[in-house]
């Protein structure tokens, strides 16, 4: 395995920890209208995406 492959999973995981941490320690309310957003951004993303790959499907 490459040193900066091992590197960046490690930093993932560290930054995956640390989100889940200050998570935890956010008032529900907080959290909820987080992961709201997230969904949302998700959606937004997935509606790009989306024809993208169809366009790629019939070239």
């Amino acid at each position: 395995m490459d040193y900066t492959a091992s590197t960046n999973r490690s930093d993932m995981a560290g930054m995956r920890w640390y989100t889940e941490e200050l998570l935890s320690i956010l008032p529900p309310k907080l959290t909820d209208h987080i992961g709201a957003a997230e969904a949302r951004h998700k959606e937004e993303l997935r509606s790009l995406v989306e024809p993208l790959e169809l366009g790629l499907e019939f070239a």
